[in-house]
């Protein structure tokens, strides 16, 4: 194999996993640790990861698609959206921001006598069946995220009152808190 195909399928699998060890993918790969950290370094270079000790975890979610973020974790982000949705009761107003986790809550969500409120046009997508009210708060359109913001989206949000919300966050930090991209 080519170390630039070796690489791909490095990144594939860091993609569909989050994060991948060096040992696993050398045994995998019939490779030595040390050819892996090179390809680590060499992905990490390019951007796409971050090389750790022990391995490589995604950088972040810039460098995936929107189907490729929203299939990371599926299963996960099923179980989190059905947790999430059973602490919503029908006439709530529910705030949903941007993001693969929050469109699995409002899928979920989808049929309820609630209103949602959210920035994400992907969300307002996943509420199809016309009896849950959308409300999107407007402002500059970024079409990267499918999502909008500036003053326009916050002056919105400041006319309503949400009775819970569920925002997606990119990462958590010791120091940073809570991130996104």
């Amino acid at each position: 194999m080519l170390a630039q195909e070796r690489r791909q399928f490095i990144l594939g699998l860091i993609r569909e996993q989050g994060s991948a060890r060096t040992a696993e993918l050398a045994r995998m790969l019939k490779v030595s640790d040390q050819t892996i950290r090179r390809d680590l370094e060499e992905l990490q270079l390019m951007g796409l990861v971050s090389k750790h000790h022990g391995g490589g975890v995604l950088l972040n979610g810039q460098t995936l698609t929107h189907s490729e973020r929203s299939e990371l974790r599926h299963e996960e982000k099923v179980a989190i959206a059905r947790r999430a949705a059973a602490l919503v009761q029908g006439g709530m107003t529910v705030g949903l921001g941007p993001g693969t986790t929050t469109e699995h809550i409002a899928a979920e969500l989808d049929g309820r006598d609630i209103e949602v409120v959210t920035n994400s046009l992907a969300v307002a997508r996943a509420l199809t069946s016309g009896r849950t009210r959308v409300r999107i708060t407007g402002g500059v359109y970024r079409a990267s995220s499918e999502l909008t913001v500036g003053s326009w989206s916050t002056d919105n949000l400041n006319e309503l009152f949400l009775d819970i919300a569920f925002i997606g966050v990119s990462g958590i930090g010791g120091e940073g808190g809570y991130t996104v991209t």
